[in-house]
């Protein structure tokens, strides 16, 4: 198993501390934040795997780069895959969407 400790500085005056493990295809995030608290996925962990651009401590921008790529191949991967796909829909029907109301906008008013 290999596993990485650090720290991300969120908005609470100190920084949340990261602690991403993988053995196997199995990858596990946690943190200790409020909403990882409830074992919900957050942005310090998550911003890792998107490439954000956070303040990270205690893990060096090579050591970064190498855990990013720790994703591939892990049951996480997948199901990270379906998430973007289904925001990337999401957005497609809130642009389709605000068309409609543009186009109702015309036929009620002109």
């Amino acid at each position: 198993m290999e596993k990485v400790s650090f720290q991300v500085q969120g908005s609470a005056s100190e920084p949340y501390n990261v602690e991403i493990s993988r053995s196997g295809s199995r990858l596990q995030c946690k943190c200790d934040c409020p909403a990882g608290e409830k074992r919900t996925p957050c942005k310090h962990w998550k911003g890792v795997f998107e490439g954000e651009k956070q303040k990270y401590m205690g893990i060096s921008p090579d050591e970064l780069a190498d855990l990013r790529t720790w994703i591939t191949g892990t049951d996480v991967e997948y199901v990270w895959a379906e998430i973007k796909e289904n925001e990337r829909m999401q957005d497609a029907l809130k642009r389709e969407k605000s068309a409609l109301f543009a186009k109702l906008k015309r036929v009620m008013w002109e």
